[in-house]
């Protein structure tokens, strides 16, 4: 799957990749805006679209990978579902987003 967001006038372009040679059911994330890609799959989004963005713009802004993907949004959540034993959560509570990935 993947999803584009605009941000500071550049299309920032994540593709979510499901499994892994250790894991098969876990998501990993590659990113790429203009000349910027990743080639090897990052297991957060949250420092795949972070680390992209910095170097870009050389800030120190971080960005919420889960939020910008979109998975506080059901067309998208609902995809990346499928097959999935565990339903991830959102929570909003105006002064605070809550984002549950998992249960220990």
């Amino acid at each position: 799957m993947k999803t584009t967001t605009y941000l500071n006038g550049h299309d920032f372009i994540l593709t979510v990749v499901k499994g892994n040679n250790e894991h098969s059911e876990l998501l990993e994330y590659l990113c790429n805006c203009n000349s910027f890609y990743n080639t090897k799959p990052s297991s957060s989004s949250t420092n795949t679209i972070t680390m992209f963005y910095q170097q870009i713009f050389r800030t120190k802004i971080k960005f919420s990978g889960p939020l910008i993907i979109g998975f506080n949004k059901p067309d998208i959540y609902e995809q990346l579902l499928e097959e999935v034993s565990f339903q991830p959560y959102f929570i909003d509570l105006k002064v605070v987003q809550i984002f549950v990935f998992g249960l220990a």
